[in-house]
């Protein structure tokens, strides 16, 4: 139906005064016919209206993509000038210093910030290369995944986090555990002043009062000999295989 050109070759050569009197109709039927036609034009032109706005919608949708794909480009761009080439351990990482400042007070950052500092075409850094892969997929996302790794490894990992001195890795992993891991499963800097429970069994050295009694770790520099106190004050030297974490937050340790 195409009712725009049904109107313009019935009536183009007209006036709107002749249009009533057209082929000889009575007022009457040539404006139910004029009411008709009307009625249809707006149909038409209600459908030209929705199609419009659905191109404008999609050219829209268009020029965002495009627009969101060229911000990209720019920093894909801007960061090729950005380059840092880093050899850990003997093996090859490249990234760029945007991600490596990405947390402030780290090695890097304050690194980069210093006045004395000149970087070289490789940078080598006489560290695990394994555990680094770790770290740097840390500052590349924000996230990081170490459920899969051995006790050993886990402690190896904070070593490395405090050499490279990421307090929002520390931070983040202190808010993962939350005090509540299996004893498996503890990260030994990260945990002064956690509070923890002796296991049924008490260590040597350690009177069986004190056995399943909460205690804070107030050293935990050294996995296999921790410093934990009692409420007492009392403190004594073990190992993480002799405790297990806790959801409890405070402790009354003098």
């Amino acid at each position: 139906r195409n009712c725009l050109g049904g109107i313009i070759s019935e009536y183009g050569s007209h006036s709107m005064e002749d249009i009533p009197r057209l082929d000889g109709v009575d007022d009457g039927v040539s404006v139910d016919r004029l009411a008709h036609f009307q009625a249809a034009l707006l149909d038409e032109i209600s459908i030209i209206k929705k199609s419009l706005e659905k191109r404008e919608a999609h050219v829209a949708e268009r020029e965002n993509r495009i627009r969101l794909i060229e911000e990209k480009m720019s920093k894909i761009a801007a960061q090729a000038n950005d380059i840092v080439r880093l050899n850990v351990g003997g093996k090859e990482f490249t990234t760029t210093k945007v991600t490596l400042m990405m947390h402030k007070d780290t090695f890097f950052y304050n690194m980069f910030h210093s006045p004395h500092f000149e970087q070289p075409e490789v940078w080598f850094i006489d560290r695990n290369p394994k555990l680094f892969e770790i770290i740097l997929e840390f500052f590349r996302t924000g996230e990081i995944y170490i459920d899969d790794l051995p006790e050993r490894k886990k402690r190896m990992l904070m070593r490395e986090i405090d050499f490279y001195q990421i307090s929002a890795l520390q931070d983040l992993l202190t808010e993962k555990n939350d005090y509540g891991l299996d004893e498996n499963e503890i990260y030994s800097p990260l945990m002064k002043g956690i509070v923890v429970q002796l296991k049924n069994t008490s260590p040597d050295g350690i009177p069986n009062i004190y056995k399943k009694q909460y205690a804070k770790v107030v050293n935990a520099k050294n996995p296999m000999s921790m410093v934990i106190a009692f409420e007492d004050g009392r403190e004594f030297y073990v190992s993480s295989d002799n405790i297990v974490l806790t959801n409890r937050k405070n402790l009354g340790v003098i």
